[in-house]
């Protein structure tokens, strides 16, 4: 209900320290969705027929190399939606094949650990930035959205973004997540969006607690409304299922306030 969302926005308030949301993969890397980031790690090994002024620089070039290759693997299983992966995306594209690999090239580098076994270990970083967000969105995305006033409830204040519970569900991060109802009908997914905002922002934030959601107002706001999901669905555990109830408010909602379209969504998840 409205009055709902209202009423738990205001409880929010209780202080938490922000932590990332971080999806790991193995011992590979990891992705920070809030941070937009990919970090992988890669170790080189000096070849013991070099001389160490030789050795060091090759056994670096060599652990660059594995992070480099990690960050490649990380990529390409990022969920874009339900059914499809970077990897699958890249399968049926060249194109986006080439950008993906242009965009591996736009590293940050650490400087190298020297371990106790004489190995030299590097981190990568990589930005999820616009850029490869406009490459990697689904070419429906922004396809129907459109642009609405700020309607306010009837004690004058607004919703400035929508936080949907999903804890205990075992949700993946997906870049163009959907909210069904209870009958399949999708409420909000990437045709109900504006493109530019999902190239800036994602189609989603991920958070672990409402607290740490309400610190997030550069993406909801001051006064996010909150509802709480029933059931995850499809192949990669992306879209998230709410009550009958909860899904005609958001509907209605959507009628009138803004923050639908311009992608102001966090999921909470575990």
């Amino acid at each position: 209900m409205i009055k709902k969302l209202r009423m738990a926005a205001l409880l929010l308030a209780l202080p938490l320290s922000v932590h990332s949301q971080i999806q790991k993969f193995g011992g590979k890397g990891q992705i920070d969705w809030n941070a937009k980031t990919i970090t992988a790690t890669g170790i080189g090994a000096p070849n013991p027929k070099f001389p160490a002024v030789t050795a060091r620089p090759m056994a670096i070039q060599a652990a660059r190399s594995v992070a480099l290759r990690n960050a490649l693997e990380i990529m390409k299983g990022i969920n874009i939606n339900s059914t499809t992966t970077v990897e699958n995306f890249m399968v049926t594209s060249d194109v986006i094949t080439k950008k993906v690999q242009g965009f591996i090239r736009t590293f940050d580098e650490s400087e190298p650990k020297y371990m106790s076994d004489k190995t030299i270990e590097i981190t990568v970083t990589i930005p999820i930035g616009k850029d490869m967000m406009e490459a990697l969105l689904p070419s429906e995305v922004g396809s129907r959205a459109k642009a609405h006033k700020i309607a306010k409830g009837k004690s004058g204040s607004a919703f400035t973004g929508l936080i949907i519970d999903a804890r205990g569900m075992k949700v993946m991060p997906a870049i163009a997540p959907r909210i069904l109802d209870e009958d399949g009908k999708e409420i909000y997914g990437s045709a109900y969006v504006t493109r530019k905002f999902a190239q800036k922002w994602g189609m989603a934030g991920y958070a672990k607690s409402p607290e740490q959601a309400k610190k997030m107002t550069d993406r909801v706001g001051k006064s996010p409304g909150i509802i709480k999901a029933i059931q995850v669905k499809g192949a990669s555990k992306t879209d998230l299922v709410v009550s009958n109830v909860d899904a005609n408010d958001i509907k209605a909602a959507s009628a009138s306030m803004k923050f639908l379209s311009d992608c102001r969504v966090i999921i909470l998840v575990d």
